[in-house]
């Protein structure tokens, strides 16, 4: 098991993997956490109620959002890119929905954003732009022994901080090729 990684305490990050099920990573006092923030969509024959309806789940995001910059002050919003899934085009426009929602978000706040492509991260992760989720969340697990990584979208958020941070501000966090 890896050694933790102990980070400056001046810096404050957060780093997401969005989708209905948002991975979160923040980075605040020199102490990482993180989680999974997610909405739960409507049912689709349900969509005529008020409180149902299909934009529901980008607005619960875009409060969501607000609650965590406005408690941590990120200096950096680290994301992941959308994937480009050409066989699921309402996957390609729900992942660039999430985007828009949070470079909307982010200019608001006046805050920096910084996107890595799903390959790029997983290489720099395992060594291999097509590793398996099973794979990330072992490396996460590495990498962070002191958090419960829940699933793959935590471990996913977790991953993008590290990336982020030796990418945009020179802290070298990743240990490549676990």
């Amino acid at each position: 098991m890896s050694k933790p990684y102990h980070y400056p305490r001046h810096v404050r990050a957060l780093a997401l993997d969005m989708a209905s099920k948002t991975g979160y990573a923040i980075l605040e006092d020199g102490k990482v956490r993180g989680g999974v923030f997610e909405i739960k969509a409507p049912k689709r024959n349900r969509r005529h109620l008020e409180d149902e309806h299909e934009g529901k789940k980008y607005g619960d995001f875009l409060d969501w959002l607000n609650r965590i910059i406005a408690k941590v002050q990120p200096q950096a919003i680290y994301y992941e890119e959308p994937f480009m899934n050409m066989r699921r085009p309402s996957s390609i426009q729900s992942g660039y929905a999430w985007k828009a929602l949070l470079m909307g978000t982010a200019a608001q706040h006046g805050i920096p954003m910084h996107g890595v492509a799903p390959r790029s991260l997983k290489k720099a992760v395992t060594g291999s732009g097509k590793a398996e989720k099973p794979e990330m969340i072992a490396a996460a697990k590495s990498q962070f022994p002191d958090l419960e990584i829940v699933d793959d979208n935590m471990a996913d958020a977790l991953h993008v901080l590290s990336y982020g941070l030796a990418a945009h501000m020179g802290i070298e966090t990743l240990r490549f090729g676990m």
